[in-house]
């Protein structure tokens, strides 16, 4: 078999050195010297730019400083796109009576942070208030982009501008959070109960999209609700999380998570998910992919990946417990559940196959990136 690629192999070697920079509180070494298509490769997977040039800035020069600066700067611009929806979200959420919840990653920005890197805002609200936002945002030029789904209505989008998604249902979480939602600062928006909110990250990036699991950008979100979290909601999370499917995972996740935010040393168990996503991401820039044909065969890649770790990917299994927005199987939902249910499963996994032969060979060459690595830096200690 051919050796991994330079830029695959370097990037996991800087996010090998990322996550001793940010799973400790000594200060940092200086980063180890990789191509400029390695760190490329790199922050574009793990979208932490702007967390890295705070916390090593000073350590890089060269390629390295004008990588991070490069993406740095546009995290920058996506996190001042977010705050500017987040003002105009909370000009509708002043109205009487309306309630908006913002989650995932508009949280630690409500909460006057400086990140995540966000490609959409979501926010979630009643029928009626979701309806309401919505009809605010297209008097206000804002189009659609793609249609509903289970949970959500169609994006909102505007030039210039992070996309919208309005969600009327959390999937994986009961309708019981609205009980618990809370004001956020000053804002008239909502953010969830801390539980809630970890719970529904976790969920998000470990089990709904399970390429996600153990990316950096993702593990500091969590870090920063942890960090809002006190301890009978962290307990509450571990007792909810052990009681699903893929608890394994999800313990692992959060394990990371916490610390990234107590800045104690950790393993990462997911790094054969990143090499994965490196090579895959790598390998359908060289195709050229476009459209439907990238979507399955990025999934077809996670999916056999996430095979080899033991734990399959759940492909939005926690969206079937809401409706689907497709008249025929909302139809086929009220007269024969299982037998929707049964379509709806199948559709999800037979992405899972679409592009086959590219998954296993990215899933191989994964692990024996994941081998190179370690040997590489053995040799190095040696």
């Amino acid at each position: 078999m051919p050796p991994t690629p330079e830029p695959v192999m370097g990037a996991l070697h800087l996010r090998s050195w990322a996550l001793r920079t940010l799973c400790s509180a000594a200060p940092a070494a200086a980063p180890p010297e990789v191509s400029a298509a390695a760190w490329r490769l790199f922050l574009r997977v793990e979208q932490c730019a702007l967390e890295l040039s705070a916390r090593a800035g000073g350590l890089l020069s060269g390629t390295a400083a004008e990588a991070v600066a490069g993406f740095a700067r546009a995290e920058s611009r996506m996190v001042l796109s977010a705050r500017a929806q987040l003002r105009r979200l909370a000009g509708a959420a002043g109205s009487p009576g309306v309630r908006l919840v913002v989650l995932k990653g508009g949280v630690p920005l409500l909460r006057g942070g400086n990140g995540p890197r966000l490609m959409d805002l979501d926010v979630l609200g009643s029928a009626a208030d979701a309806a309401a936002l919505a009809a605010a945002l297209d008097a206000a030029g804002y189009t659609h982009h793609g249609g509903p789904a289970a949970h959500r209505l169609a994006v909102r989008a505007v030039p210039g501008a992070i996309p919208v998604e309005i969600h009327t249902a959390v999937p994986g979480l009961s309708p019981v959070v609205w009980e618990r939602v809370r004001p956020a600062a000053d804002s008239p928006l909502l953010v969830l109960d801390p539980a809630d909110h970890l719970r529904y990250v976790l969920l998000h990036s470990a089990v709904q999209h399970a390429d996600r699991r153990g990316r950096i950008r993702d593990l500091l979100v969590l870090a920063e609700g942890l960090q809002h979290a006190d301890d009978r909601s962290v307990r509450e999370v571990e007792a909810a999380i052990a009681g699903e499917p893929q608890a394994d995972v999800l313990a692992r996740q959060l394990e990371m998570a916490r610390s990234v935010a107590s800045r104690i040393p950790c393993a990462d168990p997911f790094e054969l998910t990143a090499a994965g996503s490196y090579l895959l991401y790598s390998e359908l820039a060289r195709r050229r992919l476009h459209g439907l044909r990238l979507e399955l065969a990025w999934q077809s890649g996670i999916a056999a990946v996430a095979r080899r770790t033991g734990t399959p990917a759940a492909l939005g299994e926690h969206g079937l417990a809401l409706p689907s927005a497709f008249p025929p199987l909302a139809a086929l939902r009220r007269t024969a559940p299982w037998a929707e249910r049964a379509v709806r499963t199948l559709v999800r996994r037979g992405r899972e196959w679409a592009f086959l032969p590219l998954g296993l060979s990215v899933a191989a060459a994964a692990e024996r990136a994941v081998r190179e690595r370690a040997a590489s830096s053995s040799s190095l200690a040696v």
